[in-house]
């Protein structure tokens, strides 16, 4: 029978026979402050009236509460009541669940009001209630897959962890929809392997519960991951991520490589895998993050065979690029060595590569969004050894008239809106196009003569560069056709066109190369240029949404 009501919560006796109810209605919290109902005289239920408590309000899609059930309720002799079962909510796309002990409530996307059951129990009788509450959602914009709107997909289910054996036992036990919530703290010196997968509408998210107040020693992503969302975890001075599978994110995370100060080695912080056919990463995204390599104090004196990058695509020697589609976007660079000689570390924020043996297949990968100041003297921001990369819309500024982005390899790339003080340096192949970008006076744009001829597959030498389009550049920089490091560059960048506006140091043709110059661009579409500033990206910068990539 029913036995009464207090408030919303209508309570429901399940011991066969009974007059009295197994709770008196002694409420405990305030739902302003958690989320409970509101303090009553503790009355006999049979006789307990029928109160207009507030209900429970939740303002926007995915937004959690927690609702301290069995601290509401005791029972007449004052045995303490346990929250033992939770049924399901009503509302579309909303979630209840039993989550220490309370009921946590996730709502959807729908406005209403929404009724779930539970059941407490005093170790000996059980009575099941049902608990209401108001979900005004129309005002929020719906998250799909976490690609628009608000920053983190709605979640179907949260569990929180603080520890290193929970945090693998939610993985082992995680389903599509689950936001998995790392308190502080250190998880361990093994990388984690999340084996579950979401998918497009319902990720599985991982997730610090303070941006980067969690650290873990990498991520090993399966092959057969998908739709996981890495979310403001602090991976600085990790052993290795791996990145595989499809539609995996990091989102908010702060990236340095691994450093050894006893062996004076590194490692690379993030690896976009390319092993085969069966274990790469398909349309994965890094976004909102720090990208940090280490200073003069930590490598001077490495070897000049020690990596040292926070993204690095990885090939494995196979005759096709299988890591396809990345964008990497809204990202703040950080740090690098001033002192130390060129490649000793080879490092760089970001590397692409393919196999030199490779057809040049276009691998489709979009760098956008990004702004580095100081960055030191020997250091090559970006080193793109692949075809078909598009960089754009970055903001660098090097020290001493070295650092650098420099296209060593492959076709078809694309380079715009790139301003500041820093090289670009081209010793590629056909396709590749450098335009609409603003360059400080103490640096260059350069189409390189070549130690060996240019060709799609080979050594790994400079090769020429070959048949790059350059195309309404400004500042104060010179274009340089036919640039070499040392005489030994003797085969001529040929094919070079120069297109649109000069910057104002002009261009010259140097060491037997030339170049074809024609005031109007035809072989490129002109772009709009500005500034990306340091509050725009990084982990702390504004939410504004993902990047759909559209390449001109």
């Amino acid at each position: 029978p029913w036995i009464g009501e207090i408030g919303l919560v209508t309570i429901r006796s399940t011991v066969a026979g009974s007059t009295r109810g197994l709770f008196d209605g002694r409420n405990r919290k305030d739902p302003h402050s958690s989320y409970g109902v509101s303090e009553m005289a503790a009355l006999p239920v049979g006789d307990t009236p029928v109160v207009a408590l507030p209900v429970s309000a939740i303002q926007a899609p995915g937004e959690t509460i927690d609702h301290d059930v069995a601290m509401a309720f005791h029972d007449p002799d004052a045995t303490p009541a346990t929250l033992v079962a939770v049924g399901n909510a009503s509302l579309a796309g909303a979630c209840a669940t039993l989550e220490a002990g309370r009921l946590r409530y996730t709502a959807g996307s729908v406005t209403g009001r929404d009724e779930v059951t539970f059941t407490l129990s005093d170790g000996v009788h059980q009575s099941t209630a049902r608990l209401h509450l108001d979900v005004t959602t129309a005002t929020a914009t719906a998250t799909t897959g976490g690609k628009a709107g608000n920053e983190l997909p709605t979640p179907l289910r949260r569990v929180d962890v603080s520890s290193r054996s929970q945090l693998d036992a939610a993985l082992a036990s995680a389903r599509p929809g689950d936001e998995i919530v790392l308190a502080d703290g250190n998880y361990g010196s093994a990388p984690v392997t999340p084996t579950v997968s979401g998918t497009t509408d319902h990720p599985v998210v991982i997730r610090a519960a303070n941006r980067t107040g969690a650290w873990l020693s990498g991520i090993d992503f399966p092959q057969s991951s998908h739709d996981i969302h890495v979310h403001g975890i602090d991976l600085r001075d990790t052993n290795q991520t791996t990145l595989r599978g499809k539609r995996n994110q990091l989102v908010r995370c702060w990236l340095r490589p691994y450093y050894n100060p006893s062996t004076k080695k590194g490692s690379v912080c993030v690896i976009v895998h390319s092993g085969t056919a069966t274990s790469y990463a398909d349309a994965c995204r890094i976004a909102y993050c720090n990208f940090e390599l280490h200073r003069d104090e930590d490598v001077n004196g490495w070897a000049t065979d020690n990596i040292h990058h926070c993204v690095r695509g990885k090939h494995d020697g196979v005759s096709d690029p299988w890591h396809k589609f990345l964008v990497i976007e809204r990202f703040r660079v950080i740090g690098g060595p001033t002192r130390a000689v060129y490649s000793a570390p080879n490092g760089e924020h970001i590397e692409t590569v393919e196999s030199e043996n490779a057809s040049h297949e276009p691998i489709h990968w979009h760098i956008t969004h990004f702004y580095g100041d100081d960055l030191p003297t020997r250091e090559t921001i970006f080193d793109e050894k692949a075809s078909g990369v598009t960089v754009c819309n970055g903001t660098c500024y090097g020290t001493s008239g070295k650092a650098r982005i420099q296209n060593r390899q492959g076709a078809g790339s694309h380079f715009y809106n790139l301003n500041g003080k820093m090289h670009l340096d081209f010793y590629s192949g056909p396709g590749v196009k450098v335009h609409d970008c603003d360059i400080n006076s103490a640096y260059k744009v350069r189409a390189f003569n070549g130690v060996v001829p240019w060709n799609k597959t080979g050594t790994n030498g400079a090769k020429q560069c070959k048949d790059l389009v350059i195309g309404n550049i400004g500042g104060g920089c010179r274009i340089e056709v036919g640039a070499q490091f040392s005489s030994n560059y003797v085969y001529k960048a040929e094919g070079t066109k120069v297109e649109g506006n000069l910057p104002s140091g002009g261009y010259v043709e140097l060491n037997g190369a030339t170049a074809t110059r024609n005031n109007s661009p035809t072989n490129f579409t002109p772009m709009p240029n500005f500034l990306i500033t340091p509050e725009e990206v990084g982990i702390d910068a504004p939410w504004v949404g993902l990047t759909t990539p559209v390449d001109p």
